[in-house]
C-alpha cells in the first residue's frame, strides 16, 4: 500500500522529469554540443530518470506512515509463520499492560487521589523514623523525584548487570555453542 501513489501522480512525475530532461538536452545543444553528446551528457548530469523517480516517491506522501505500514505487514507475516511465538508475545503484552494498569491505579489511588475512606486526605502523612524524624506527604514533589530516582537506578542496574555479563563472553565461543 502506498498512500498518495496514484496513476495520475505517476503521470505528472513522469511528465515533469521528462520535461526537465528535455530542457537539459536543449541547454546542452545551445551550449554547442551535438545532439548525440547532449543526449548522452544529460542523463549523467541528471542522474537517471528512474533513480530520480525513486527519490521523489520516497519523499512524496507519508514516508513515516508507509514505513510503519511495511513494518506492521512484516510483523504480521512473522507472527503468522510462528504461532507459538505469537501466543507468547501476545500474552507477555497482555500481562505487561495489566500490570501497568494495576500499578497506575494503585499509584493514582494512594499518591494522587488519596484513600477513598479517609475524609481529609490532605492531612495524611507517612512518618518513618531512623533516628531522625522524617515526614513525607503524598503530594510532595520530592516524593516523586526520589521515586523516579530509585526506579531509574533499578532500571540502570537491570540493564547494566546483564550487559556486563555479556561483555565477558567471547563471541567465537558463543557462536560455537549455538
Amino acid at each position: 500500500m502506498r498512500i498518495g501513489n496514484t496513476a495520475e501522480t505517476e503521470k505528472q512525475l513522469e511528465a515533469e522529469l521528462r520535461f526537465d530532461y528535455e530542457q537539459r538536452v536543449a541547454d546542452k545543444i545551445r551550449a554547442g554540443m551535438s545532439n548525440a553528446e547532449a543526449h548522452r551528457a544529460a542523463p549523467l548530469e541528471f542522474g537517471g530518470i528512474e533513480r530520480v523517480k525513486d527519490e521523489c516517491r520516497d519523499v512524496r506522501g507519508f514516508p513515516l506512515l508507509h514505513s510503519l505500514w511495511q513494518d506492521a505487514a512484516c510483523a504480521f507475516r512473522i507472527f503468522a509463520r510462528t504461532p507459538g511465538f505469537t501466543a507468547v508475545a501476545v500474552m507477555t503484552l497482555a500481562v505487561g499492560i495489566a500490570i501497568n494498569a494495576a500499578v497506575f491505579t494503585l499509584t493514582n489511588a494512594v499518591l494522587l487521589g488519596g484513600f477513598p475512606l479517609v475524609t481529609s486526605n490532605d492531612r495524611l502523612a507517612y512518618i518513618t523514623t531512623n533516628g531522625n524524624c522524617c515526614v513525607s506527604y503524598p503530594s510532595d514533589p520530592m516524593t516523586y523525584v526520589v521515586t523516579f530516582g530509585v526506579l531509574a537506578l533499578a532500571a540502570a542496574l537491570g540493564c547494566w548487570i546483564p550487559a556486563r555479563r555479556a561483555m565477558r563472553v567471547d563471541p567465537a565461543v558463543a557462536l560455537r555453542h549455538e
